[in-house]
């Protein structure tokens, strides 16, 4: 992997991150609530993780993800970008 990739997807996972965050704060939702209601769609996280998640240091797998789109409301991922 080429540096300018690693570059690249660092920055593609701090955009995730950011509109994650964005959302879930659009819905009033702590970092702490998130976790626990990604426990319905049977996905038990900590409060630390949805931090990495939202600073770009980790990203939600493809499941995590779309449990995370079902609870903040977005139908189409392209909304994301």
């Amino acid at each position: 992997m080429t540096l300018i990739t690693v570059l690249e997807r660092r920055f593609a996972m701090k955009d995730l991150g950011k509109t994650i965050a964005k959302h879930r704060k659009d819905h009033k939702l702590k970092q702490s609530q998130l976790a626990i209601e990604l426990e319905k769609y049977d996905i038990y996280v900590k409060p630390n993780t949805v931090s990495a998640w939202e600073s770009g240091l980790s990203q939600p797998n493809s499941r995590q993800l779309l449990a995370i789109l079902s609870l903040i409301h977005i139908s189409e991922p392209t909304r994301l970008l």
